[in-house]
This record gives C-alpha cells, sequence and structure tokens, in this order.
C-alpha cells in the first residue's frame, strides 16, 4: 500500500476517533435544563376583593390548563426544558426542592375597567375583563426560600362584556377563567424566546444585560386623568402588561414585570434587585427580580374627540375618538431618534330621538383605544410592523 493511501485510512480513524470523543461532550452541551411545575397560580402583589384569580375555582382552573398546555408542547417536542411535573394537583406545590428551576406563573391583571351608558333613558353597563398572565422561570433559594425570576414569558387579553344589570364579581371571574384559559392555549410558547433558557447558571446568581422593563407610564394628557379618575392607575397597569407582552413577541427578548403591574417593588437586601409578593390559596411567597439594565418608559400623551356630521342630522351623529400613546428608551431625552407615538382612531354613532338615546362611554372607548395602542407600540419599539386588527 502506497504512503498516501495508508496516511488516507489513518486520518480517516483519527477523524472517527475524534469524532467518537466529542459525541458526549455534544450532547452534555445540548441537554436540557430539567425545570419543575407543580399546578399553582399566584396572585402578584396583594389579594383585593376584586381579584378575579382569588375567586374560589379560578386559579385551580387556570394551573389545570396550564399543565395540559405543558403536556402539549412536550409530547411535540416543542418545550426546551426537560418537564419534570410535581404531582397532579395544586396541593403539591410544596414539594418544590430548593435551588431548582421551576415555572411560577401569576396574575399582574385579573381586573375589569366598568363603565356605564344611556339608551333611551335606560342604563346599560359595560365591563372590559382583563387578563395578563406572567409564567416566570425561576429558582428558589436554599436559604432564603424566595424565588429568584430569570425570565417570563408574559400574556395578555381581554374580553367585553354588556348587559342591563351591573356584573357581579363571580361573573366577571368565569369570563376571566375562561379567557385566559384560551390565551395559554393559544399564546404559551417557550420557543419564541431562545434566550430564556441560556445561561441558566450565570444568570441564577447574577443580573443579566439582556433584561427589559417598562419602568413607569405617564399620564401626560389632562384629559386623560379626567375621564379615568380613580381607574387612571387600572390605565397605566394595562398600558404597562399588553406593551410588554408584544415588544418580548416583536423582540424575543427577556422582559420583566413592571412595578405598575405587580403593585410594588420592595428594595431587596442585595444588590440589583428588588421583591414583591407572591400570594395564593396554597402559600405566600417572596420573587426576587434583577435589576433590569434597559428601561422603557411610556406615555398616555393625548385623546381628542370631534363630531363628524353634527349639522347634517339632529337624531343621529357619528363621533371619532383619538388617542396617542408614546414610548422611549428611559436614558433617552424626549425628542430622541429613538422615541416612538402611535395613534389610533375609532368612531361611534350617538343616536337622540323621542325614543331612542345613546350616549357612549368615554371609559370604554378609550380603554379599547389603549389596548390596541399598548400592542402596536410593542411592536413598533420592537422593530416590527403593527399588528393588523
Amino acid at each position: 500500500m502506497k504512503f498516501w493511501e495508508k496516511f488516507f485510512q489513518g486520518s480517516i480513524c483519527l477523524l472517527a476517533t475524534g469524532a467518537f470523543l466529542l459525541l458526549p461532550m455534544t450532547v452534555e452541551a445540548a441537554a436540557k435544563p430539567r425545570v419543575n411545575w407543580a399546578p399553582n397560580v399566584f396572585c402578584a402583589g396583594e389579594v383585593t376583593p376584586a381579584s378575579l384569580v382569588a375567586v374560589p375555582g379560578v386559579s385551580d382552573e387556570i394551573a389545570k390548563t396550564i399543565t395540559e398546555r405543558l403536556e402539549q408542547l412536550d409530547s411535540q417536542g416543542k418545550l426546551p426544558f426537560v418537564l419534570n411535573k410535581q404531582g397532579t394537583g395544586s396541593l403539591d406545590a410544596h414539594e418544590l426542592s430548593d435551588d431548582s428551576l421551576s415555572i411560577q406563573p401569576f396574575a399582574v391583571l385579573d381586573t375589569s375597567l366598568d363603565s356605564k351608558m344611556t339608551i333611551d333613558g335606560n342604563t346599560v353597563y359595560k365591563s372590559i375583563v382583563l387578563s395578563g398572565l406572567d409564567v416566570a422561570v425561576a429558582i428558589r433559594d436554599s436559604e432564603t426560600h424566595q424565588y429568584r425570576m430569570l425570565g417570563m414569558i408574559p400574556l395578555n387579553t381581554y374580553t367585553k362584556l354588556e348587559g342591563t344589570t351591573p356584573f357581579t364579581l363571580e361573573q366577571k371571574a368565569q369570563a376571566y377563567s375562561a379567557i385566559t384559559q384560551n390565551m395559554i392555549r393559544e399564546q404559551l410558547d417557550f420557543s419564541k424566546n431562545k434566550k430564556l433558557f441560556q445561561h441558566l447558571e450565570e444568570r441564577s446568581v447574577g443580573p443579566s444585560d439582556d433584561l427589559w422593563q417598562v419602568s413607569d407610564v405617564a399620564v401626560g394628557s389632562k384629559k386623560a386623568q379626567e375621564i379615568y379618575g380613580d381607574q387612571t392607575d387600572k390605565l397605566r397597569r394595562i398600558v404597562a402588561s399588553f406593551f410588554a407582552s408584544n415588544y418580548q413577541q416583536a423582540t424575543g427578548r427577556t422582559v420583566l414585570p413592571s412595578a405598575l403591574e405587580t403593585g410594588y417593588y420592595s428594595k431587596d437586601a442585595k444588590a440589583n434587585s428588588r421583591a414583591f409578593s407572591l400570594n395564593s390559596p396554597l402559600e405566600s411567597a417572596t420573587m426576587v427580580v434583577p435589576e433590569a439594565e434597559n428601561k422603557i418608559v411610556l406615555d398616555v400623551c393625548g385623546v381628542n374627540s370631534a363630531v363628524m356630521d353634527e349639522d347634517k342630522s339632529d337624531v343621529k351623529r357619528h363621533v371619532v375618538y383619538r388617542a396617542w400613546l408614546r414610548g422611549r428608551p428611559a436614558n433617552d431625552q424626549p425628542g430622541a431618534a429613538t422615541e416612538k407615538t402611535v395613534d389610533r382612531i375609532g368612531m361611534e354613532a350617538e343616536y337622540k330621538t323621542g325614543n331612542v338615546s345613546v350616549k357612549n362611554s368615554l371609559v370604554n372607548t378609550y380603554t379599547l383605544l389603549y389596548l390596541d395602542l399598548s400592542s402596536d407600540l410593542g411592536q413598533v419599539m420592537g422593530g416590527k410592523k403593527p399588528k393588523k386588527k
């Protein structure tokens, strides 16, 4: 056999051996992290009498749907982690071990914006039921038993109710549970945020420079302040939550919950981290959130309305409503190139005759506009075009 033939054969053997030796390392490097799931859904911050997720049975229904969705994604090979289910019921939440990764969902929006309108002297009640669920991936500290958030998947949706009597808490909770379960089935997808499960060991012990957060939602419009009154804080929470969800979808970045959504942040003893309380029928806990390196400020900067055809008819007229929402990185000055402004226009009819009178609710009208605007701005600041409605 010629020398070059022997050399070629030897090279093949060496390459094959090298590939064989490297194979275990490759498999090990590609190994998925193990993540625990014990069915339990928290409420972020203090549970109030108006909290929809705290109505008996609601959190159990949502937790069951999360389990079903995780099992579906697992069977389809779409989970970027190995799912370790801790029991079959929510009472198994205490089984979670310390120093292990787990999924911890918590409601940041489980409320409604209520309004009413007049039709022929009769009152019609309207309610926009809102759901914001942050599905967090966290690690539990063995000493403090606190959860440290590594990242999350923010989910948002809403529905509209209308009736001749005010809606009870139970009716709104039923609607909230239904839309939240549908949202989980349709939107919960961990593969859209690929960075969430990268470098977990480093992120579990320190801050990351790839974290984003809405630090503030200003209501610069005095007219909006007058319209919303004591419901202004709800509007700020809505804008923060729906923006965050769409911004993460557009960018794939890890977005942390805003203090507006969780109710508050208390300063933690450790540097570069803050915390908020989690509460459920099973347990109370503390979620520690690392300091986000990148912050975004939003501004409900304008609302306006005008009658299109008031002079044409004394019976019916169309009113055009317009709203604006602005956002920019917190470190940039107002008016910088990074600042983006979006607007939406809506139109509603008003009637007035001897038999029929319809007067619209401004809270209801502008809230629907700002739900769309928050989604639009999240997409725009994320470099995408707004979704078509």
